[in-house]
């Protein structure tokens, strides 16, 4: 196993990929959609030019098969784009409301985004969807996590300033 992950390690397939997934990855966070076209462009180049990992020749053999990925691939980032953006409305709401205490719904309908100016979004949700989708249940789990540990720290120094402000009164 360690010779397995020393040789993967050493690979320039692996650093190629590790690099080309990190900035897709910003790319996604940051919602720039031709960024991100460029880093899959230069990746795939690198991986078939430096790593001689044979893409065009896979390509050039195989186009229906390319052609059914990237249909398919395209499918399921458009449904996921669409609960993308129902999550999307629904924090922007949540927000809204945070931020102004007895917000009425029409104040907030002024302020959501619509989809004419959120096309961008959108279009990087359909186009990077699993690392959207990582990076949408990710924030998700760990948001919960640190509201969970911020709670519990928060109950634990109440306690002990309870226990000695309490302490005050049998003096």
């Amino acid at each position: 196993m360690i010779l397995f992950l020393s040789g993967l390690v050493s690979s320039w397939v692996f650093w190629i990929l590790l690099c080309g997934f990190v900035f897709v990855w910003v790319s996604t966070k940051e919602e720039r959609l031709v960024l991100g076209l460029l880093v899959v462009a230069i990746t795939l180049a690198l991986l078939q030019f430096i790593a001689d990992v044979q893409i065009v020749a896979w390509v050039v053999a195989n186009p229906s098969k390319l052609i059914g990925y990237a249909i398919g691939y395209y499918v399921v980032g458009l449904i996921w784009s669409f609960i993308k953006w129902y999550l999307y409305l629904i924090d922007e709401r949540n927000h809204w409301r945070l931020k102004k205490q007895g917000i009425t719904s029409e104040e907030i309908k002024s302020w959501m985004p619509s989809f004419s100016g959120s096309k961008n979004k959108i279009a990087v949700w359909i186009g990077y969807w699993p690392i959207s989708f990582i990076i949408t249940l990710l924030e998700g789990v760990f948001e919960k996590f640190a509201k969970y540990l911020r709670d519990a720290f928060t109950r634990r120094y109440e306690a002990i300033w309870n226990s000695v402000i309490n302490g005050v009164d049998k003096k």
